[in-house]
């Protein structure tokens, strides 16, 4: 085989392969000896079938098989070579020998490819990080104990035959008329009102203040719906039941109903869920901040092809999110050149900070094994098997290949911060969420 290099510009290599003919028909025709060993027809013994006939039963899989080989193996010598490694699947265009089934045409083929850059070797004893702290206090740990009391409050049928009042649920069956004639509209059956929320229409609530279990209540109140603008409409509602609501103190019997054993013990699992909450936040500032530093501090040329294939990612992203309303007021108001302008910054930091953290990853022989992808499965649906998992990953590999990429920039990222120094500095938890907003931001 002849290996021509044709052009060469930055990251972007050509390369002309030439597989003679001659060279060919001895690879194929040793291969249709090798099968016609082995190869049964009625009528011949093992191993005396013609030749010509296994060439006419195998010959063009052969053919193919031994094409594809032979541009694989000259594809992997440049690149052991020339000591370059891929960025993306090297694309095949065939030059001459249009005939492929013509054994007495040399073939030509030209092997365009991008590869890596040069990669800068990261000195991590040169990177220092602030990793921002702050410490639980018993004001955020009441206020989610007051959220769960709120949560399992109830109502409960009151009957004391007092009047109702701001707070209390009111069970009422509505009417509603104009000039003597029913609006349908109007009409509600045994519907439940808050008196003070104003669900329904202004001053409804205000009319039934005072009412009691088996009142009837008739007054006149103004209805906001265009066909009726102008028109009053005379209320009947008749007060079925008095109903208030009982909330739950904050005792162990709020602990029972969480599954605990008493209240400190429900304290003490609140302060742990806002602790990891605060150390969640406080590791991604710690790691936007490692990006942040690797990105600025390491440039080189990105691969076009990865580039583009990350832009158009993004951007489907961002298109798809546009159409919905689902982006930010701000981003909504900008107009596509702007969006596009963006994205490609976006992509652009992507590439190099995944091009940094492989680089990393590869320099200190940091792999993913088939525990690390377990682990994370497991934890992912607690009470899965591997082999559940594994027929999971069968059909769906897409997802699970994007898994073992995010698990293994996690282990190399865990083994960056647990490399380099990084100092603590204690903020209030205000100063964290505001920080880490705007990081996200």
């Amino acid at each position: 085989m002849q290996l021509i290099e044709t052009n060469s510009h930055g990251l972007k290599k050509e390369f002309k392969l030439i597989l003679p003919s001659e060279v060919l028909s001895a690879k194929i025709n040793a291969r249709i000896a090798e099968i016609r060993k082995t190869f049964r027809l009625p009528g011949f013994r093992p191993g005396k079938v013609p030749l010509k006939i296994v060439k006419q039963r195998y010959g063009s899989a052969v053919r193919a098989d031994i094409i594809t080989a032979s541009i694989q193996d000259s594809t992997t010598r440049i690149l052991e070579e020339r000591n370059l490694r891929l960025a993306l699947q090297p694309q095949v265009h065939l030059l001459s020998g249009r005939n492929t089934e013509n054994e007495e045409e040399d073939l030509a083929f030209l092997i365009t490819m991008e590869v890596l850059p040069e990669l800068p070797v990261v000195d991590l004893t040169t990177i220092h990080l602030e990793q921002l702290k702050a410490e639980v206090s018993n004001k955020p740990v009441e206020h989610v104990l007051a959220k769960l009391a709120t949560e399992r409050q109830h109502r409960e049928r009151v009957t004391e035959h007092r009047p109702a009042g701001v707070g209390d649920i009111i069970v009422v069956d509505i009417r509603g008329s104009v000039e003597g004639c029913d609006v349908t509209d109007v009409a509600r059956v045994d519907f439940l009102l808050e008196l003070g929320k104003e669900n329904f229409i202004p001053g409804f609530d205000a009319a039934l203040i005072g009412a009691r279990a088996g009142d009837v209540c008739h007054f006149t109140l103004g209805w906001p719906d265009a066909k009726l603008a102008d028109k009053a409409i005379d209320f009947g509602v008749q007060v079925k039941e008095l109903q208030k609501v009982v909330s739950m103190p904050v005792d162990d019997t709020l602990a029972k109903s969480c599954g605990m054993e008493s209240l400190d013990d429900l304290r003490h699992v609140v302060w742990q869920q806002i602790t990891q909450g605060y150390m969640v936040r406080s590791r991604a500032m710690l790691k936007r901040d490692l990006f942040e530093r690797l990105v600025t501090d390491y440039t080189f040329d990105l691969p076009s092809g990865m580039l583009e294939a990350e832009f158009s990612a993004i951007w489907q992203q961002v298109t798809a999110a546009r159409a919905k309303g689902e982006l930010s007021q701000e981003a909504m108001a900008k107009d596509e050149t702007t969006l596009q302008v963006e994205s490609r910054l976006i992509a652009e930091r992507r590439v190099r900070l995944g091009l940094i953290l492989a680089e990393i990853g590869r320099t200190h022989n940091i792999t993913l094994t088939k525990t690390d992808v377990e682990q994370a499965l497991a934890a992912g649906m607690k009470g899965a098997s591997p082999g559940m998992w594994q027929r999971m990953g069968g059909q769906s590999p897409g997802a699970l290949e994007s898994l073992k990429v995010s698990l293994l920039e996690e282990k190399i990222v865990n083994f960056i911060l647990a490399t380099v120094p990084v100092t603590d500095r204690i903020v209030t938890p205000e100063e964290l969420f505001d920080m880490a907003e705007g990081a996200a931001e």
